[in-house]
C-alpha cells in the first residue's frame, strides 16, 4: 500500500517516514531516504541481513540456468561472502532468500 497519500498530513505532524518491505517469509529491507516529493526518485532498498532471511546469488548463465530453470548443482554464493569490488553491472544475477523456518 503506497503512504504516498498520507505524506502531507505526516509532514504537518510531524511524523516521520520510512519505506519497509516486508513478506510473509519475513522483513526483507527497508529505503532510508523516502522521496514523495519527486515522483522519478528512487531510494535503493537497504537488505536486512540479520533477521533470519539468507540471501545468496546465482548468476545467470547456463551453467547455473536451463531456459530459466534453476539447475540442481548451480552455483549460490551467499551474499556475505561478496564484496562491493568484485560485482561486475555487466552480469545479471538471481537472488536466492531462504528463511531459517
Amino acid at each position: 500500500m503506497s503512504a504516498k497519500p498520507y505524506i502531507e498530513f505526516f509532514k504537518k505532524l510531524g511524523i516521520p517516514q520510512i519505506g519497509v518491505y516486508n513478506a510473509s517469509e519475513g522483513y526483507f529491507g527497508y529505503q532510508d531516504v523516502v522521496n514523495y516529493d519527486n515522483e522519478n526518485a528512487q531510494a535503493p532498498y537497504q537488505l536486512v541481513i540479520n533477521h533470519g532471511i539468507f540471501f545468496e546469488l546465482v548468476e545467470f548463465c547456463g551453467d547455473n540456468f536451463d531456459n530459466g530453470i534453476l539447475k540442481q548443482n548451480a552455483k549460490a554464493i551467499p551474499l556475505r561472502e561478496v564484496k562491493q569490488h568484485q560485482i561486475d553491472q555487466k552480469k545479471r544475477f538471481a537472488l536466492v532468500m531462504t528463511n531459517n523456518s
